[in-house]
């Protein structure tokens, strides 16, 4: 074997022996099943979520309803348990949930890490790829949404979509292009959607890109052939997933789309500048810090990459004339632009756009930005090893000035706070105060120490004669880049005891040994962020408590809420119409309600840890005969109708009264007289698992089966195995009709567009091995190292600036100029001091 690539092996075990022990030395706890993930979005849903997919695998059957939560719900079409998702099958059937949780996200971000070295190695030293994992795998961008695991879950397939692009760029096959497809297919099966459309975003600009820079037909058709392979595969690949959920999306409020300002909400803000430098300049998830007055909670605007990676990627980026580089620059720029959201003109109409239109939080495009910093960044630790004397002064002068204009915006904010600590004058506050001063001052020495080292490692570099010794000291670099991001975020790891998962709240219990017991309410008093990262011991446990959001289904809990923003139209209509009223919960087959404070009601609670427990009168039985029966039908019937029967009728919406509202069809001939017999008798349930329920019917004469589930189009009758029809009751519920007699009723769940799914993802599995096997375009030896460049870096600074000028002008009324209306109220003084105050201590 030659020496050269010998040593180029050699180099590559060091980068992946430093990678792995990088992961190891930070999620040691989670990989020795010594803690579990917990927190905002894990602890609302996408625990509970995983938990029951868990039990189905485990069980050996999968099932697509989930009847805790929503007095049932097609949690299959919300995507967000994971269904098809790879490393589901490869954890949750073998480990505690808890554990496997922690495992799935490690195992995701290490695949994202490894892609990346994957796709950097290509273009760079294995110190310089080593830099861009580890800055993709501890940047901002994954600790910003290291809670929103369905987005860590598909952060693992960006990097091998890039992979397998520039593959088929290279090789004019299209097997590269068929793993890019398989990648974005499993952004969908991760329960994320928005993460698919913004890899399908990717693979458009990245095209279009190559398209412009290149010269040539056969040149351009190749980019344009493989990026429409990919997106276009990976589409019909995911097709199982997306169907369903875009049939759910249609019943929700969301197909309505977003309006601009609800679509930019989350726009990244040119006063966070200074958290670019200093990660913890505005605090970190300490409690209501993160709010900053105004802005949207301070994780999600985690951009942080460190003044070193910075630097790096200045330095790489002298090499714009190489494609690849300026084809990342390219990507910079547009990740920056999308990340400003409503602070330029760009997102001005996309919330008129379809698929673009509801996509929202701007600031995720920083995963963009983080993408071209560890691409650029790798150049510059190749440039460093690869040349001596490199010049530094014009690049530091350029971080100066930066740094300067974030010191300036953030004295400006904390104008207050210098001069008016008399405002915030009780033990709490001045606690506070003191803890957030010192955090400040022990991270900003951390981010000057760390820099300065980086500094000396480069100069180091420029005076070595010997190669070897420069590639140590690229490997030393590295390192400093990834201890960077791991001290930053060393307490962003939202972990706690495993009995957080494993031992149920106390009102758990209280419900369970009620033989009675049907569903659950549970009100939580904070919101799953609370208290948050405090500056003293903070009991997490507490919130959990009233067993709120999701938390009923991950404890064996059947209840009539949860936590999704896919929650189905006809239940938030019924919400609203009955609000708190007793005849909604009776409906509902709620018998208790458990709140995390006191309630004003004349029932008596049993306090259980914090909350409080509250036994309603026995609910309207999940299962019973139509007393009498309201018909809405005809060609007027309208859903206004339906709804105005239910506030009318009050509490007779329980046995008394059931309303079926028109489904467009002509109902059978049906009784509306009262039924006589008892509501309950003849009604015999046999089965009730998953997607099944079975009953054995004796009706005494024609009637109407009420059956306390949540309606939706997946469910299916069949009457002595003859199909019968499902009509919704009291909006939200289902009903079917039942011929006198002893009858066999059985019905079976299956997501609307499941089948349709299916069949398109079989096809595009075909289409894609197919076209992958038989398409080879010819290749040009000189690939596209003949592309032309497009703009300098300093062009597209300009570009930047322009852009943000022109769309900060307004025009007023009668005509004149001024401050654009898109940033009102945006900007905001004595954000640490906000925080403290909107603790209300």
């Amino acid at each position: 074997m030659p020496p050269q690539v010998t040593r180029k092996s050699f180099h590559d075990l060091i980068a992946l022996a430093l990678y792995l022990a990088s992961l190891v030395v930070y999620f040691w706890p989670i990989l020795l099943a010594r803690a579990a993930l917990f927190y905002f979005d894990v602890t609302e849903l996408n625990y509970a979520y995983r938990h029951f997919y868990a039990e189905n695998l485990k069980s050996g059957h999968i099932y697509f309803w989930c009847k805790y939560l929503y007095n049932g719900f097609p949690l299959y079409s919300e995507s967000q348990a994971g269904y098809w998702h790879p490393l589901k099958f490869l954890f949750y059937p073998f480990f505690s949930t808890w554990a496997a949780f922690g495992f799935d996200m490690v195992a995701s971000l290490a695949l994202a890490g490894l892609g990346t070295y994957a796709w950097l190695r290509r273009h760079s030293h294995p110190a310089g790829a080593l830099a861009g994992a580890l800055l993709v795998t501890f940047g901002g961008f994954t600790w910003a949404h290291f809670v929103h695991t369905s987005m860590i879950n598909a952060l693992a397939s960006v990097p091998w979509i890039l992979w397998g692009l520039e593959r088929s760029w290279r090789t004019g096959r299209l097997w590269g292009s068929l793993l890019a497809a398989f990648a974005l297919a499993c952004q969908v099966f991760a329960g994320h959607l928005q993460d698919a459309v913004f890899s399908v975003q990717l693979i458009a600009l990245l095209t279009f890109y190559q398209i412009i820079v290149n010269k040539g037909f056969s040149l351009r058709r190749r980019f344009v052939v493989i990026g429409t392979f990919a997106i276009g595969i990976g589409i019909l690949i995911a097709a199982v997933q997306w169907i369903p959920s875009y049939e759910l999306l249609k019943r929700t409020p969301r197909t309505e789309g977003l309006g601009w300002k609800d679509q930019t909400f989350g726009s990244w803000h040119p006063q966070l500048l200074p958290s670019l430098f200093i990660r913890e300049a505005y605090g970190t998830r300490a409690k209501d810090t993160d709010w900053m007055d105004g802005f949207y909670p301070y994780h999600e605007m985690n951009a942080y990459l460190g003044a070193t990676a910075m630097l790096l990627a200045l330095l790489g980026a002298r090499n714009w004339r190489k494609p690849w580089v300026g084809m990342w620059l390219f990507m910079g720029f547009i990740s920056a632009v999308f990340m400003l959201g409503r602070f330029t003109l760009v997102m001005d109409f996309w919330h008129r756009i379809p698929v673009l239109g509801s996509s929202r939080i701007p600031v995720r495009y920083h995963l963009w930005a983080t993408l071209a910093t560890a691409a650029l960044a790798s150049q510059g630790v190749s440039l460093i090893l690869e040349e001596q004397r490199l010049k530094l002064r014009r690049l530091l002068l350029i971080l100066a000035f930066f740094a300067a204009l974030a010191t300036a915006i953030f004295a400006w904010g904390m104008i207050p706070w210098w001069t008016e600590a008399g405002r915030w004058t009780t033990t709490y506050h001045r606690d506070r105060n003191a803890w957030l001063t010192r955090e400040l001052l022990i991270s900003s020495s951390r981010c000057v120490i760390l820099f300065t080292a980086s500094l000396c490692l480069i100069q180091l570099a420029n005076s070595l004669q010997k190669y070897s010794l420069r590639v140590s000291v690229g490997f030393l670099l590295a390192a400093l880049v990834g201890a960077d991001m791991m001290a930053s975020h060393w307490w962003d790891m939202p972990t706690v005891d495993p009995s957080f998962w494993t031992r149920p709240p106390a009102a758990a219990a209280i419900v369970k040994s009620d033989p009675k017991a049907s569903r659950i309410m549970g009100i939580p008093k904070y919101s799953a962020g609370e208290p948050g990262y405090a500056s003293k011991p903070t009991d997490f446990f507490a919130p959990r408590d009233a067993i709120g959001w999701s938390l009923p289904l991950a404890y064996g809990l059947e209840s009539n809420i949860g936590e999704t923003p896919f929650r189905p139209a006809r239940l938030i209509r019924l919400t609203n119409l009955a609000g708190g009223e007793p005849w909604r919960f009776s409906i509902e087959g709620v018998s208790h309600i458990i709140s995390g404070q006191p309630m004003q009601t004349s029932l008596k609670p049993v306090t259980a840890g914090s909350a409080y427990v509250y036994r309603l009168a026995d609910p309207e039985p999940r299962l019973h005969w139509a007393k009498s029966v309201k018909i809405i039908t005809g060609p007027a019937a309208t859903d206004s109708q339906a709804e105005a029967e239910l506030i009318k009728n009050g509490p007779a919406n329980t046995t008394e009264v059931l309303v079926v509202e028109s489904v467009n069809e002509k109902l059978p001939q049906s009784p509306v007289a009262p039924y006589a017999a008892d509501v309950t008798a003849g009604i015999m349930l046999e089965t009730d698992q998953g997607d099944t329920m079975r009953m054995q019917l004796n009706a005494a004469s024609d009637a109407w089966l009420r059956i306390g589930v949540s309606y939706d189009p997946g469910w299916h009758a069949t009457i002595d195995g003859q199909p019968a029809p499902i009509y919704p009751a009291q909006l939200a519920y289902m009903a079917v009709p039942v011929p006198a007699g002893k009858h066999t009723l059985e019905m079976h769940y299956l997501p609307a567009g499941f089948r349709l799914g299916l069949v398109v993802t079989l096809v595009g599995l075909a289409i894609g091995l197919l076209l992958a096997f038989v398409y080879r375009d010819k290749v040009d030896e000189n690939g596209n190292e003949t592309a032309r460049c497009l703009l300098s870096p300093a062009q597209y600074g300009i570009l930047l600036v322009l852009l943000l000028a022109v769309s900060a002008v307004g025009f007023a009324a009668g005509g004149r100029p001024g401050l654009s209306s898109r940033w009102n109220d945006s900007w905001h003084r004595f954000t640490w001091g906000a925080g403290i105050e909107a603790i209300g201590k």
